[in-house]
């Protein structure tokens, strides 16, 4: 048996549609999920980027080998340093091309990231 019983009708201009399928659209909710999930409070998020998981993937491996880096560093109390900055700019720059796709109208805007634009 049903645990939602009860329904209603409402009505919408056409912009208030477009609007709410827009909205929809951009968290992949259905239309009742997402009225929902208004109902008990939360603000739905969109969903991430489509290459999302991919960029995540590569930071995390900058990061490992960062970490590795600096790891070793303390075991031997010396770094090599060519190698932890090539690695450290290598994530930058991968931080700045994320940023240019997420926030185009921003792209300039490198100060954030301590990172200047080549």
């Amino acid at each position: 048996m049903r645990s939602r019983n009860n329904q209603f009708v409402i009505r919408l201009s056409d912009q208030e549609m477009k609007s709410l399928s827009k909205k929809v659209q951009k968290t992949g909710y259905s239309r009742e999920h997402y009225i929902r999930t208004l109902l008990d409070g939360y603000v739905p998020h969109e969903m991430p980027h489509a290459d999302y998981h991919a960029w995540r993937k590569a930071l995390h491996g900058y990061t490992a080998e960062l970490r590795n880096l600096a790891a070793l560093a303390r075991l031997t109390g010396s770094i090599d340093g060519d190698k932890y900055e090539e690695h450290y700019k290598a994530m930058a720059d991968y931080c700045v091309s994320v940023y240019e796709i997420l926030v185009p109208e921003k792209c300039s805007d490198y100060d954030k990231l301590n990172v200047k634009k080549k």
